[in-house]
């Protein structure tokens, strides 16, 4: 991935994330790291997943390395969740609730806040399909 291109594209999405969500813009970026699809079968799931970004703690987001979010609008959409994702962690949103109702209201809003953004960028019903529904959060234990 071109590198100057993907950080003008960060840039240019951290605004979005903040006029979508009304998050403070962040003073840093984090890095993408590009990763195989088996990374995130070994380190985010347990075998066969369709997760395709992923923000662990810290300022690296992984994204699929077959991802190309400078040219293909679902997978900047992607990369767009997991910025949502880290206006959360660098603004401390959510960190009052439990770990998993915090995970489900970080999911929740970030993939709110990627629809609103493809409306925004009026994405055809192509993106929408090759994106898929995501999978229903698991419930928490009690």
């Amino acid at each position: 991935m071109v590198g100057g291109a993907l950080q003008t594209l960060i840039a240019k999405l951290l605004v979005t994330v903040q006029a979508v969500t009304g998050y403070p813009l962040s003073t840093t970026s984090p890095e993408v790291s590009f990763v195989p699809h088996a990374w995130f079968e070994e380190h985010v799931c347990t075998g066969h997943c369709a997760v395709l970004g992923f923000l662990p703690p810290g300022k690296t987001i992984y994204l699929d390395d077959r991802l190309d979010p400078l040219h293909d609008l679902a997978a900047q959409s992607i990369l767009f969740h997991e910025l949502v994702h880290y206006a959360q962690a660098q603004s401390g949103a959510f960190t009052m609730l439990p770990d998993c109702l915090a995970w489900h209201e970080k999911e929740r809003e970030a993939y709110d806040a990627q629809l609103r953004f493809l409306q925004q960028l009026n994405a055809g019903p192509d993106v929408y399909e090759r994106l898929g529904a995501h999978a229903p959060l698991e419930p928490c234990p009690d």
